[in-house]
């Protein structure tokens, strides 16, 4: 008696789990940044906590947000609170390049 595997059926069954890990970690991927903002700011004038200080202190946003350092002067901004990202998204700048905010 002779025991055959579909070597060719292990491998798409293989393929199609990663195929399947790969959706779920890019949706949840999206999920994170769903209300998120990228600015860049000169932060060689600037601090991380002051920058973060003077947008709380500007958009006075209701629920948590995060003010992540991406590098080369690039900054996430991430809601939690819909609401907060529109305001903060429809003012058309980020708190940085308003006039009076001067480093």
């Amino acid at each position: 008696m002779k025991c055959f595997v579909d070597v060719a059926g292990c491998e798409k069954v293989q393929k199609m789990k990663r195929d399947k890990e790969r959706r779920r970690k890019s949706h949840k991927g999206l999920e994170f940044c769903k209300w998120a903002l990228v600015g860049r700011l000169d932060l060689t004038k600037l601090a991380t906590k002051e920058v973060k200080d003077r947008c709380a202190e500007q958009w006075k946003p209701k629920g948590e947000w995060q003010a992540t350092p991406l590098g080369r002067g690039y900054i996430m901004f991430r809601f939690t609170d819909e609401q907060d990202y529109n305001r903060v998204q429809g003012t058309g700048y980020i708190c940085a390049s308003r006039p009076n905010f001067e480093a």
